[in-house]
């Protein structure tokens, strides 16, 4: 676990304060950071079934989603510090906390992209929620990744051979 600051989606001080940084993951695509950003900063792209994904507007800081599964409610998330072909973070709400997926895109000597999430809580429950969010994510945080990083390439080699 690492710890560090970071100010809140709304820049209030009540929403500021420290993200108890969980886990972190990285995994290596072939394709290049310009086509990440494209491909993954449209939400109609996100596959995780059972799980479909809306987005409420542009893929801009502050703007609104969901997460719908279904039998269960919608669970709403915001866009967070959104730099176009650099990152952003999804935030979602949990009782007494807020919870963190940075997503972050960075050039590897090779000119591939490494793509790397860190999941973290920041609010005034974070440590009673932190072994339950630890536990979710741990378990496939590496192996969603790993998809992720599946889906770019195949979506990359189709539009160098013309077929996107």
């Amino acid at each position: 676990m690492t710890s560090g600051s970071e100010t809140g989606r709304d820049g209030n001080a009540e929403d500021t304060g420290k993200v108890l940084w969980l886990l972190e993951h990285s995994e290596v695509t072939k394709a290049d950071r310009s086509f990440v950003w494209c491909y993954w900063s449209d939400v109609a792209n996100w596959d995780d079934p059972p799980a479909t994904f809306v987005l409420h507007g542009e893929f801009d800081s502050d703007s609104r989603g969901e997460t719908r599964m279904p039998g269960h409610e919608p669970v709403t998330w915001f866009l967070g510090a959104v730099q176009e072909s650099v990152g952003c973070t999804i935030e979602s709400q949990l009782d007494g906390a807020v919870l963190l997926c940075q997503w972050s895109l960075t050039d590897t000597p090779e000119g591939d992209t490494r793509l790397t999430q860190r999941v973290g809580l920041r609010g005034e429950s974070t440590s009673e929620q932190a072994a339950a969010v630890e536990e979710a994510f741990a378990v496939s945080l590496e192996d969603g990744m790993k998809r992720i990083v599946g889906i770019l390439d195949r979506a990359s080699a189709r539009r160098v051979s013309g077929d996107l």
